[in-house]
């Protein structure tokens, strides 16, 4: 099987439109929780109450991101053991720090007692990998389940990296066809409580089982592939005008009351829109990649696991409503102190002391004695 050759790594942008759209996938999720249930109670035009409710489609929109972004930064790398433990020390650089912090945030707020399983679970970032029919061991922090299945994408992400490689065109677009026929079949749930609707041994399962979002994670893969093979034949104008209609159409689905197979195509939709945006030709993608929201996308992690501690923080320090006004401004403002005072340090530090450890072992007399 012939495969197809990819850009160098040393020409490659940093795709600042995908960062900026992080923002707004996290700002969704952020509002699904926020308003969504007070916006039906109390009478919101449907259009506008659908979009709220939809807001936790922001979840697959970082899934699709994460896959495309994963493939990107690693494609030309070699696959052993050093890659191996750059790779998982550079994940639990990025996530780790901020979610540590989340969690002691969380815990002088946490409206019941935690169990320690609970917390051994989320402290290993396991809370997600169980099986259809248990109960979910989300108390820490709820949010993070999304986390605990990214952390099941990390752990095969070496795996299927080198096998994505001897893809060719045709191969790559097969995966991708199966992978965006599971997405839709197996539907996007609505809401994090919401069972996908298939059952297996009479249980339905639930949106955090792990290889049930894989396909997700698979696509964005793919996606990565095609970009790094094909180049955008699209003028600026016509790059605009691409964007703008994947742009529209993921809005128009928003605003309907969405079924799992509806939502699942809304997740085929962005996926599309992700890669057109890579490309960063049109307007939209170069209005995406701006300074302010290149911020405000890099906060963009800590944005989403901070929010339901900040939310609990909010409602015992403010009192209601006025809680539901101030929540979300100091959210938004919590997450970009963290991002820069916390996340962006602490994986600095922890990537050069990879790369002292790195040099301090190949300089061992025992891995070089004397000739």
């Amino acid at each position: 099987m012939q495969r197809f050759k990819v850009q160098s790594p040393s020409l490659r942008s940093n795709l600042p439109a995908l960062t900026g759209i992080r923002f707004f996938a996290a700002f969704a999720v952020l509002l699904f929780h926020y308003g969504s249930s007070f916006a039906q109670s109390h009478g919101a035009p449907v259009a506008i109450a659908n979009i709220l409710h939809n807001g936790s489609l922001g979840v697959p929109l970082f899934f699709i991101l994460s896959g495309f972004i994963l493939s990107y930064a690693h494609e030309g790398e070699r696959i052993d053991g050093a890659f191996i433990v750059r790779f998982y020390v550079a994940r639990l650089a990025r996530i780790y720090p901020v979610y540590l912090f989340a969690l002691l945030m969380a815990l002088p707020v946490l409206p019941n007692p935690l169990p320690g399983s609970v917390a051994v679970k989320s402290l290993l970032l396991v809370q997600s990998w169980q099986l259809p029919g248990d109960t979910h061991d989300h108390d820490w922090i709820f949010q993070a389940w999304s986390l605990s299945v990214e952390w099941f994408f990390y752990a095969f992400f070496p795996l299927i990296l080198p096998i994505s490689r001897c893809f060719n065109l045709a191969a790559t677009m097969a995966a991708m066809l199966v992978a965006c026929a599971l997405i839709y079949g197996l539907g996007t749930p609505l809401g994090a409580a919401a069972p996908l609707p298939i059952s297996l041994g009479g249980f339905s399962v639930a949106p955090w089982i792990p290889v049930l979002r894989l396909p997700e994670f698979i696509y964005g893969m793919g996606l990565c592939r095609l970009f790094l093979v094909l180049r955008n034949p699209l003028s600026a104008a016509q790059s605009t005008l691409v964007e703008g209609l994947l742009a529209l159409a993921t809005l128009g689905l928003l605003t309907r009351d969405l079924d799992p197979q509806a939502s699942g195509l809304f997740a085929i939709l962005v996926g599309l829109l992700l890669l057109a945006l890579a490309y960063g030709r049109g307007f939209l993608s170069r209005l995406l990649g701006g300074r302010v929201l290149g911020l405000l996308g890099g906060a963009s992690y800590a944005l989403y696991i901070l929010q339901g501690p900040a939310r609990n923080l909010c409602r015992a320090l403010v009192p209601s409503p006025y809680d539901r006004v101030v929540s979300p401004v100091f959210t938004v403002a919590l997450s970009v102190a963290v991002f820069l005072l916390i996340e962006k340090p602490a994986r600095k530090f922890l990537m050069k002391a990879l790369a002292r450890a790195q040099r301090g072992a190949t300089q061992s007399p025992a891995l070089n004695p004397p000739q």
